[in-house]
């Protein structure tokens, strides 16, 4: 059982968000805010994260108001390790744009990951899933908070529905797989370990290959004992 480990997605995957066209006229803060949103864009996938932090820094001070600058920024402070400010700035975030789901879901990622603060994450992935039901991740995420609280049949609905909105969803079989095992489920958790195995190589993720590889090992030497 000591091979069998739920995975942790580290906040690099977290997607940031872009600076859309905005029809004219626009005003000349606005235009502002969307150019230093734009350059903090670029700089994050250079993987300048100072840049990237003082661009969507400014794109804030020209638009207050600008949710998806707050958002990035958080992403960028969660990154820097920067928790306590990472959370006022996803706070903000979803303060200004109560629908921003993306801001509910890292808000409660940062809390569940960095502070375990399961419950509080509950709620944030509660109200991402409210907001936008097919958010496959934060289905994801509320049944890895799930299976900490021992809630393990309320973990494999919820990853179960991460598989249905997304079929080729490898965490999500894997992280099933784990629960099934902890409920005495082996045939179902050694398909899901393969269906994770299988979808982490097509997407060239080593090490998801590696670890569902590990689980698989893990139920097989069991059925042979």
């Amino acid at each position: 059982m000591s091979n069998i480990r739920f995975l942790r997605i580290s906040l690099i995957h977290i997607i940031i968000a872009i600076a859309t066209l905005v029809p004219l006229p626009v005003s000349a803060q606005s235009a502002a805010a969307e150019g230093w949103l734009q350059r903090g864009v670029e700089a994050y996938n250079r993987r300048d994260l100072k840049e990237a932090w003082q661009s969507f820094s400014r794109a804030i001070k020209a638009d207050p108001k600008y949710a998806k600058a707050y958002y990035n920024r958080c992403v960028v402070n969660s990154q820097l390790g920067d928790v306590p400010k990472a959370l006022v700035d996803c706070e903000q975030a979803f303060g200004i744009d109560p629908s921003y789901a993306d801001a509910y879901y890292l808000h409660g990622l940062i809390l569940s990951q960095h502070l375990g603060e399961n419950q509080k994450a509950m709620q944030n992935f509660n109200q991402a899933i409210r907001i936008n039901p097919k958010f496959a991740a934060a289905y994801l995420k509320r049944g890895n908070v799930r299976a900490r609280q021992d809630d393990l049949n309320g973990g494999v609905q919820d990853y179960s529905q991460a598989i249905q909105i997304e079929p080729d969803y490898a965490d999500a079989y894997y992280n099933r797989g784990v629960l099934y095992y902890k409920l005495g489920n082996k045939d179902a958790a050694l398909q899901d370990f393969i269906n994770a195995l299988q979808f982490h190589k097509k997407q060239g993720n080593q090490a998801g290959v590696e670890q569902a590889g590990a689980a698989i090992d893990t139920v097989m030497g069991e059925r042979k004992e």
